[in-house]
């Protein structure tokens, strides 16, 4: 979780230093509107995801979780890379 974190602040940093500021600026600029408005200046919203699309991010989940299912996943991806890669297909 903290690698995610972490590539969400890069994304963010370089994101806000093309608007010409930073992260502390952007959060003094929110932490203002919200007692300016007495709320949060934009709509937040769940994500609303398909059954299928929650069962695909719970089975990717479990497939992360198990080093051996992992295992089994990866050589199956590179043996069907390799296929494509050489032009041999099923």
């Amino acid at each position: 979780m903290k690698n995610k974190n972490f590539l969400i602040l890069k994304k963010v940093g370089t994101t806000l230093s093309k608007l010409g500021m930073n992260i502390a600026e952007a959060v003094t600029i929110l932490l203002k509107q919200v007692v300016m408005t007495d709320s949060i200046p934009f709509v937040i919203k769940k994500p609303k995801y398909s059954e299928e699309m929650i069962e695909a991010i719970k089975e990717a989940n479990d497939i992360e979780k198990n080093p051996k299912i992992k295992l089994v996943v990866y050589k199956i991806m590179n043996f069907i890379r390799h296929q494509f890669y050489f032009g041999i297909f099923f």
